[in-house]
């Protein structure tokens, strides 16, 4: 029902279907990701002013900051990904997920693709929110990530996060992950050329 509801974009009825089933069984952490990556493709700045004042949706981000808190584990870095993605781009109390994911950033490095290190770092980058804790996580997996990076949609997301943050810049650290990623042996130019 939820992958339907995401599919169409219809951020009311996603709303009260999370209010309906968040306290059920049923309700996964891939949920939540869907929940989130169609109200951040769905957005526009009226639908962005009316979540502003939706209780659906304070309610939506406390379950998820809440969850995050007690059961970090519980989310997969896709999930993650999908919602500082979407709190990033809708820009509406959003701060508190990313403190939390900022909390968990040895876990969210350590396991998390390419892509979806590059959906959150550049979430933080957007909105400004420093956070060296996640960043030096994601310096220390360089050699990893680079081992796994197979599309230039990630380089394209990560190394610019990594300027807009400022993050350590011109240090040698900054300067290994930005060769260490660039020249990643998977990435070739048909990869590039996409």
């Amino acid at each position: 029902h939820i992958s339907r509801l995401r599919k169409d974009k219809n951020v009311d009825e996603l709303l009260t279907t999370f209010l309906r089933e968040r306290d059920g069984p049923l309700l996964l952490s891939l949920h939540l990701g869907q929940i989130s990556s169609a109200l951040a493709f769905a957005s526009n700045p009226t639908i962005i002013e009316q979540l502003k004042v939706d209780p659906r949706y304070t309610s939506f981000i406390s379950f998820c900051c809440s969850k995050l808190r007690n059961n970090p584990v519980w989310f997969t870095t896709t999930t993650l990904a999908n919602l500082a993605y979407s709190f990033g781009k809708i820009g509406v109390n959003y701060a508190e997920c990313f403190q939390l994911i900022t909390d968990n950033s040895r876990m969210v490095a350590a396991e998390g693709r390419p892509h979806e290190l590059g959906m959150i770092m550049s979430a933080f980058a957007a909105r400004n929110y420093a956070s060296d804790k996640l960043f030096d996580s994601v310096l220390d997996e360089a050699p990893r990530i680079a081992r796994t990076l197979d599309d230039a949609r990630s380089v394209s997301m990560i190394l610019p996060a990594f300027a807009r943050s400022a993050h350590r810049a011109g240090t040698p650290q900054s300067e290994l992950v930005f060769s260490t990623i660039a020249n990643s042996p998977n990435l070739t130019v048909d990869a590039i050329s996409q």
